[in-house]
């Protein structure tokens, strides 16, 4: 929404200004920047760990961010169809959009790092990609035959290196 994203804009800005990158800084920084936006800090900092983290609950957001510097990791979602013949996908970056390529044959938890994409500083940090692909659903009949004709003409079995 427009406040978050807001709110994540004013945190890079906080956070390229610091001269020191270390837990009490950022903490310190990032309260007085809640001040400053008028939220209480559960507001402000829940929205910059799931911008970070892409969770709700991770371990102490100054211990994060201190321990992953300046980078950032974002989940991005792919069809089957993309991940196995490759595309573009338009990624969400604090500095705005950016287009991915993403290559044929990816896979499920694959990361692809975007240079300079994380959080600003002396170097800036990059922002990385990990790779999700997620099934459409196979709610129609039509789906279910499609799958199903997958199934016999794509010779892949996902368990085969458990019976080496």
């Amino acid at each position: 929404d427009a406040a978050s994203l807001a709110a994540l804009r004013a945190t890079r800005g906080a956070l390229a200004a610091l001269s020191a990158w270390s837990e009490p800084v950022i903490e310190s920084t990032l309260r007085d920047l809640g001040v400053a936006l008028n939220l209480k800090p559960t507001q402000l900092f829940t929205v910059i760990r799931n911008a970070v983290s892409g969770k709700q609950v991770t371990p102490p957001l100054f211990g994060m961010l201190d321990a992953l510097g300046r980078d950032i990791t974002l989940e991005a979602p792919l069809a089957p169809w993309e991940a196995a013949l490759g595309c573009k996908i338009d990624v969400p970056t604090l500095g705005g959009s950016v287009t991915l390529n993403i290559p044929a044959n990816a896979h499920n938890g694959q990361k692809l790092r975007l240079r300079g994409r994380g959080l600003p500083g002396q170097p800036p940090g990059d922002q990385f990609a990990v790779l999700r692909i997620i099934n459409p659903p196979a709610e129609t009949e039509a789906a279910r035959e499609l799958f199903q004709r997958m199934a016999r003409e794509l010779p892949f079995d996902p368990r085969v290196h458990w019976r080496r």
